[in-house]
């Protein structure tokens, strides 16, 4: 069974709706494509701060 981890965002009020969709869809993603998605995001952040220290 996998494990359920919380975490809290302040969004603006302007972006509640957008936040609460985006948070839905995260919440129903299978446990595959959550790691699939924390591996590309991870993979992402890497290459921004290599980029970052290359600018």
């Amino acid at each position: 069974m996998s494990e359920k981890n919380g975490t809290e965002t302040l969004v603006r009020s302007d972006q509640k709706q957008e936040a609460e969709a985006v948070a839905k869809v995260l919440m129903n993603l299978s446990e595959k494509k959550r790691v699939d998605l924390e591996s590309f995001l991870k993979a992402v952040d890497f290459l921004e701060q290599r980029n970052s220290k290359t600018a």
